[in-house]
C-alpha cells in the first residue's frame, strides 16, 4: 500500500467522523515517519547519492 493510499483511507475515516482529530493527526504523522524511514533504508541498500535518488524518483513518478 502506498503512502497516498493510506492518506486517502485516513481522510475518508476522518470525513466519516470515525477518528478523533488526535487519532487522525497521530496516524498521519506515523504514516509520513514510516515513509521517511523506509526511504532511508532503501537508499542505504541501493547506495545511491541524493541526486541520483531524486532523478530515479522523478522517473518512477512519471511511469
Amino acid at each position: 500500500m502506498t503512502t497516498n493510499e493510506v492518506l486517502k483511507i485516513l481522510d475518508f475515516l476522518n470525513q466519516k467522523k470515525l477518528l478523533t482529530v488526535e487519532q487522525y493527526d497521530e496516524l498521519k504523522a506515523k504514516t509520513f515517519a514510516n515513509f521517511a524511514e523506509a526511504e532511508k533504508q532503501i537508499r542505504r541498500r541501493v547506495l545511491v547519492s541524493d541526486e541520483d535518488w531524486t532523478q530515479k524518483a522523478k522517473i518512477l513518478k512519471l511511469a
